[in-house]
């Protein structure tokens, strides 16, 4: 049993130190208001001071403004300053979600199910120039259920 306590101990103090802490750098900005969602968005900060990672990432909010359930999806359109490139890879980057009547949807980093409603903004305390310059809902599709 003693056993047992200092095991959970252990790996309860581990995950107190290795999750990654996010901080809200500014309001939300309404990005789309549709007839049937609002789509919102900040920035945030999301630190991971035991392995110095300092990120930025745009948060998105969605509002179904329904009393309906509500299908939402898109493919993220990404472009950022070290690139020409335009990122649409239809597969790494659709996102898709179901919103429940009248339900703001704010997704939780720390939810692998939820992280890639962010989207990569820049490092922080970095030298490296990547940075977003935007970031484009392709194909979005919102229908009642």
């Amino acid at each position: 049993m003693k056993n047992l306590l200092t095991l959970v101990l252990v790996f309860s103090t581990f995950l107190t130190y290795a999750q990654e802490k996010l901080t809200v750098v500014d309001n939300w900005t309404v990005t789309k208001d549709l007839e049937l969602v609002t789509i919102s968005q900040r920035i945030v900060n999301v630190s991971d001071e035991k392995n110095g990672i300092f990120k930025e990432y745009v948060q998105y909010k969605f509002k179904n403004k329904t009393n309906k359930q509500v299908f939402i999806n898109w493919d993220f359109e990404l472009k950022y300053s070290n690139s020409d490139k335009v990122h649409t890879n239809s597969g790494e980057l659709y996102r898709a979600t179901v919103l429940q009547p009248n339900q703001d949807f704010i997704p939780t980093y720390n939810l692998s199910n939820q992280k890639s409603f962010f989207v990569f903004n820049k490092f922080l305390k970095s030298t490296t120039n990547v940075q977003l310059e935007y970031a484009n809902f392709k194909n979005l599709s919102v229908k009642t259920l």
